[in-house]
């Protein structure tokens, strides 16, 4: 009797682990594909004048790609997943609050099963020409 309860209970262990590393996998293949075409379409090169600006990030439509994109192939795998967007200059690494921002960093963090937690974080520079350097 105690022999089938040892066999079930690694039996679930096993499926736990091996369940959640094709999870783990999926959810970082998703993460690590997206494309930096997705940030480039919301690179700001022209000021409001109609003048040429130092290229910066339009905050709110670039959450709004990040995040679709996330929901579309990242909730395939899980719906527990958090997403954090933090805006940097790139000259001095400090957090941006002036919404012209030309660094991000996007974190993602997803439990995986009930022993490990996912997390993973990419970030994106704008260079002077406004194309995005991972």
């Amino acid at each position: 009797m105690i022999n089938c309860l040892f066999f079930t209970f690694g039996f679930v262990l096993f499926l736990t682990f091996s369940f959640g590393g094709m999870t783990q996998s999926s959810i970082h293949r998703s993460f690590l594909n997206m494309h930096r075409s997705i940030l480039e379409i919301s690179v700001v090169t022209i000021g409001d004048d109609g003048e040429d600006v130092k290229p910066y990030f339009n905050e709110p439509q670039l959450e709004k790609y990040v995040i679709d994109y996330l929901k579309d192939n990242v909730g395939k795998y899980t719906t527990d997943y958090k997403t954090s967007i933090i805006y940097f200059d790139v000259s001095t690494n400090a957090v941006n609050t002036n919404h012209h921002a030309d660094g991000v960093r996007i974190s993602l963090t997803s439990k995986i099963n009930m022993f490990y937690t996912y997390k993973h974080s990419r970030e994106f520079r704008i260079n002077s020409r406004g194309e995005i350097n991972e």
